[in-house]
């Protein structure tokens, strides 16, 4: 039987070998689709051919099955459960199922355990109390597994404070009884004691019943301590054994996932003492690992794989791209700063950090696989062709504004007469964000087309690199979002200033006009803190078009 074939349906107690201990078997059943296809007549025929087949011939019969075949045989009907639940027909049989198993160093049942209560806590995969499957933790002290939730429930421990108030309260004061001599205790950190709910309650209820008989309680309570602590001398020998014997099953798959690709996601997983392997139940089953079963197994387990590296992905990423983004940063201040230690002109108007970081050569390096180590090393390596990416950067820029501009003008423009056009003297620029003016080269260098990454939301970007750079840079990548050509209602307005300067407004350049060196007054002053010589206003050409907002249509030439 394979373990695909068990489904959880209800508990089914198993007695154990102490009166104080009880292990839940927890019983599964295969005949949740054979009921509704079989009648009370082959329920009664089933029976019947179990009792009618000697008993020596089960025995045989059942001689060649392991423990785990027992428990599936147990949770398949109740008369199956029944023959297997007795200790006096089945106790020689669970021992020879269990050295089927051939498991090195597997020790006999412990005294205060029945056989199918022992096969069921080493080798079930399920909670004793929410019939979870999945990793749980091995209590021997209790002779049951738990989940880390039911293990925390009041419902299943108590922690040794609450206990104690809890036998002062129903007890009274007895100042002779030391309870903790009579409770079995599980010490998940070493420190810290959890104490069974169920033991507590029937050992006030024992000692309540002995109350008027000194001889038996005398009695009671010295069987009691005895066995509690043998309890706790074997649950110890027992839990070092079945973490020792898990461990090598472990460390087999772990092996086997490694020659197959997967170390990175395993050394992260190690961190966890492998806690998402061993969730998945063919991990933590206390059997030696064969090559057949791993190619039975294998698909399931590198499935579970795959969503944990892609849940680690999704967690691990921002980190590792806001480190790679730093150290990208740190190089590239190097390289612009030099042994100057302080910016130039060049380095104003040309790209910064956040242009550099959206280029494809560093792009590509920051988003690579978070399992691919990358160092400042890497990035020095790419700088190398910085000169190039920069003068590709500068390139581009200007081909986008001259884009812009000559469909303002109607006038197309090629590769080459990128720059001519920019040096018009109407080449100018309008920002939306400070409704200023610009020429270029300013243009390039103006802070409104660089904004503070926190006047900005990371919704507002289809593509979240982009904004994790502006994080890392502090500010956005420069872009033409707030730019626009010279305005239609201004432009006339310049052509005419152009013009009555004596130059032609569509060939006449920038530095044309610096070079006339003119002069322009306004008569009316729209700003009572401008400086002004004999009630007017006079300004430079540039002056005149960045200021044209206030006062363009008031302004004459000298």
């Amino acid at each position: 039987m394979t373990e695909s074939t068990i489904r959880p349906l209800k508990r089914t107690r198993v007695a154990g070998e102490s009166s104080l201990n009880t292990a839940q078997l927890v019983a599964h059943s295969e005949t949740t689709n054979l009921s509704t296809q079989t009648s009370n007549s082959s329920n009664a025929h089933t029976k019947s051919m179990l009792v009618a087949v000697p008993l020596d011939i089960i025995h045989e019969i059942f001689g060649y099955l392991d423990s785990i075949d027992l428990l599936n045989l147990a949770r398949t009907n109740k008369q199956l459960r029944d023959f297997l639940m007795s200790r006096k027909k089945t106790k020689a049989m669970w021992r020879v199922a269990r050295q089927n198993l051939n498991i090195e160093g597997l020790p006999d049942c412990p005294i205060y355990m029945s056989e199918p209560a022992y096969a069921n806590i080493t080798f079930g995969h399920y909670c004793h109390k929410c019939l979870r499957l999945g990793l749980h933790e091995v209590v021997w002290e209790f002779s049951a597994r738990y989940c880390a939730e039911c293990l925390k429930s009041h419902e299943v421990t108590w922690p040794e404070m609450y206990t104690d108030i809890y036998f002062t309260r129903v007890l009274g004061d007895r100042s002779q009884f030391k309870w903790t001599h009579y409770l079995v205790c599980y010490s998940p950190d070493g420190t810290r004691k959890l104490y069974p709910c169920s033991a507590r309650e029937k050992l006030v209820r024992e000692i309540t019943e002995r109350t008027e008989d000194e001889d038996a309680m005398d009695a009671y309570l010295v069987d009691t301590r005895d066995l509690v602590e043998t309890i706790q001398s074997q649950a110890r020998e027992y839990h070092d054994w079945y973490k020792s014997t898990l461990s090598k099953r472990l460390q087999n798959i772990v092996a086997k996932l490694r020659e197959e690709g997967w170390g990175a996601d395993l050394n992260k997983m190690s961190e966890e003492d492998f806690a998402p392997l061993r969730s998945y139940p063919n991990v933590t089953i206390l059997k030696p690992l064969t090559n057949d079963e791993w190619h039975d197994i294998r698909g399931h387990i590198i499935a579970g794989l795959e969503q944990y590296r892609e849940a680690r992905i999704r967690r691990e990423r921002p980190a590792i791209l806001r480190a790679r983004l730093s150290d990208l940063r740190r190089v590239v201040c190097e390289l612009q700063l030099g042994t100057r230690g302080y910016r130039t002109p060049e380095t104003e108007y040309g790209p910064q950090f956040a242009d550099i970081a959206l280029m494809p050569e560093f792009r590509a390096l920051v988003e690579a696989s978070i399992d691919v180590e990358i160092k400042r090393s890497t990035f020095r390596g790419v700088c190398s062709q910085l000169p190039a990416l920069f003068a590709r950067f500068n390139t581009n820029r200007p081909a986008i504004l001259a884009g812009m501009f000559s469909q303002r003008i109607g006038r197309p423009t090629s590769p080459t007469g990128c720059t001519k056009i920019l040096d018009l003297a109407i080449a100018w620029f309008h920002c939306d964000g400070c409704k200023r003016y610009l020429h270029s080269p300013g243009v390039f260098a103006h802070q409104c087309q660089r904004p503070h990454y926190r006047d900005t939301e990371r919704e507002e970007f289809d593509d979240p690199y982009v904004y994790d750079v502006a994080v890392a840079s502090t500010f956005h990548a420069w872009s033409t979002t707030k730019l626009r050509p010279v305005l239609e209602e201004d432009l006339g307005a310049l052509r005419s200033l152009i013009a009555s300067c004596g130059l032609d407004p569509d060939r006449a350049t920038a530095k044309d006009m610096d070079a006339h060196d003119a002069r322009v007054t306004c008569n009316e002053i729209p700003v009572p803190w401008a400086r002004k010589s004999e009630g007017r206003l006079v300004m430079t050409w540039r002056r005149a078009v960045s200021s044209s907002l206030m006062y363009c249509s008031h302004c004459e030439h000298l």
